[in-house]
């Protein structure tokens, strides 16, 4: 019940439910890891008053200072330290999303503690850590003196191995996650061991990525087990950013309890957006306010569709990809598009959510063209990244592509578009790697490709074949109504005229061209973004372009 103290309102506990109070315009949650059962490590870098300069524990700890002593909040006494003062991280001000936070150097900056017995003979583990690192890093790991596995093992590791990937470990089981790069982006990142069942899982901001079967943890307490924080026992991969908090429970928690974990380090952190947006704490926490559910019908479809597969979409996401909706509806032009994809979502190694396309039809509710889904040929989950300068799907320009299940011939043949958001930076010379070609069988080119890294090439079912010079990340639309009308980044470019052929009868591959039923031309650029429909005009290709543009924007591609 609130209870008003001067202009400030409390909220009082009553039952389970978590206290909110409401102090001046901050708002603070209540909610207390230590309230499930079996934390025995709590690493918060918010609280400075469980921070000391020295590894004695003394030296009051103000933003800016060095950190030698991190105390463990959990009750279990496993507080880390470092006697060297130059390997000390920092509190560092407005270091994650505005907050302060335990900054390491990348260089030798590490925590430890020696008898460290907490992850050792272990029936269950879960692991919980608000990180970022910008190269091959490991967040921590547990070992006993003569340097063997005990129990932890390592967590969150970047190897600098091709294809990279983010590795947690149990004893010495591995459970790897493919990327792009070597980096650890800011996340939620979480490992649940169950010993019991034989799993582990690992979670990116509430979204499984992984789940493999995991050898029991038996390693005896007896070697002197160290717990590292920051680095790889304090010789390599080091951490170069944040840890904001980190939690140990030494048991496996059960999907409630993680969840409202999650939740808590989500909203904490303002990485609420990052959550699935099927999350209980998608939007919201106590303490912590709202934020507005999307509501454009397209958008929703898409969500449920990228669910209905086992794929998963984030908050932030879902919310930019009902912008972009909005925007298309606003500019009266969704009936232009027959099918089109933005690669995004959260997937595993299957990429589901990447292959589901937003629209499929000129109407939500009227006929549906091609595959539900793009159909994955030799993809790989560190193909793609949702976010950031590499987002979108790479190709290898020798085997991997897409099948749309979209004929060319449901177009009309002087009413029709294609389009592609791409790196044009990543292709390489004389690719067709998006379209269909009959050439050789009875009809003709429908495609977008690059005759080089400085431009791109299209060909609309007429003769002849256009090129547009550019570079870098670029829309390249082609809009067929007798004349090929290309338009790059939303204004008219080169066009090429000429009768139309009868259009390809064959599906439309994407990273490849579909040569008379079979892939061959290979793209090797990244793709983030396609789509297929009816013709457009300036304007209507301007106004598309406006909002394709703003959503990669959104999601840190441009």
């Amino acid at each position: 019940m609130p209870v008003k103290l001067g202009t400030q309102d409390v909220t009082l506990k009553l039952g389970s439910q978590d206290v909110t109070a409401y102090l001046g315009a901050e708002e603070v949650s209540a909610f207390d890891p230590t309230s499930i059962e079996g934390l025995v490590g709590w690493y918060d870098s918010l609280d400075l008053t469980a921070m000391a300069q020295n590894s004695d524990g003394t030296g009051v700890v103000a933003v800016g200072d060095p950190v030698g002593y991190w105390a463990d909040k959990s009750g279990a006494g496993n507080h880390v330290t470092q006697a060297t003062p130059a390997n000390r991280p920092t509190a560092t001000a407005s270091a994650v999303n505005g907050k302060t936070a335990l900054v390491f150097d990348g260089s030798n900056d590490s925590l430890s503690r020696t008898g460290y017995t907490s992850q050792t003979s272990l029936s269950g583990l879960t692991r919980i850590m608000v990180v970022s690192s910008s190269q091959v890093s490991m967040a921590t790991r547990t070992l006993t003196s003569g340097l063997a596995e005990a129990g932890g093992g390592q967590c969150f590791f970047t190897t600098g191995s091709s294809p990279a990937v983010i590795r947690c470990s149990i004893n010495t089981y591995h459970l790897d996650v493919a990327r792009q790069g070597d980096t650890i982006p800011l996340r939620v990142y979480e490992s649940v061991y169950d010993g019991a069942a034989g799993t582990m899982k690992t979670f990116y901001s509430g979204t499984e990525v992984a789940s493999g079967a995991g050898a029991p943890a038996t390693t005896s307490a007896t070697a002197g087990p160290i717990l590292w924080i920051g680095s790889n026992v304090g010789i390599n991969n080091f951490i170069n950013g944040p840890i904001a908090e980190y939690l140990i429970y030494d048991r496996a928690l059960t999907t409630t309890e993680r969840q409202k974990i999650e939740g808590w380090l989500a909203w904490r952190w303002g990485l609420q957006a990052q959550l699935p947006s099927n999350h209980p704490y998608a939007y919201s926490f106590p303490g912590f306010g709202s934020q507005a559910r999307p509501d454009n019908g397209d958008a929703l479809a898409w969500e449920s569709a990228v669910y209905s597969n086992s794929g998963s979409v984030s908050v932030g996401t879902l919310a930019a990809v009902n912008t972009f909706c909005a925007a298309i509806d606003a500019a009266g032009i969704r009936d232009r598009f027959y099918r089109l994809n933005l690669f995004c979502g959260d997937s595993d190694a299957s990429l589901v959510a990447v292959r589901v396309p937003l629209y499929r039809g000129p109407s939500l509710g009227g006929t549906q063209y091609g595959n539900a889904l793009d159909t994955n040929n030799n993809f790989v989950q560190g193909d793609y990244a949702e976010t950031g300068a590499t987002g979108g799907l790479k190709g290898n320009g020798s085997s991997k592509y897409l099948d749309t299940g979209f004929a060319a011939n449901v177009l009309g043949q002087t009413d029709r578009h294609m389009s592609a958001f791409f790196d044009l930076a990543t292709s390489v010379s004389n690719r067709y790697w998006f379209g269909t070609d009959q050439s050789g069988c009875g009809s003709s080119f429908w495609a977008i490709g690059s005759s080089s890294t400085a431009s791109a090439e299209f060909r609309c079912g007429i003769p002849g074949a256009g090129s547009v010079a550019s570079s870098g990340k670029i829309q390249l639309l082609v809009s067929g109504n007798g004349t090929a009308q290309s338009y790059l980044n939303g204004s008219a470019s080169t066009s090429v005229s000429g009768a139309a052929f009868t259009a390809p009868a064959q599906n439309i591959f994407v990273h490849a061209l579909n040569r008379c039923g079979s892939p061959t031309d290979f793209g090797s650029c990244r793709v983030q973004a396609y789509s297929l429909g009816a013709a457009f005009t300036a304007q209507q290709a301007a106004d598309f372009y406006t909002a394709i543009l703003a959503f990669q924007a959104a999601m840190g591609r441009v």
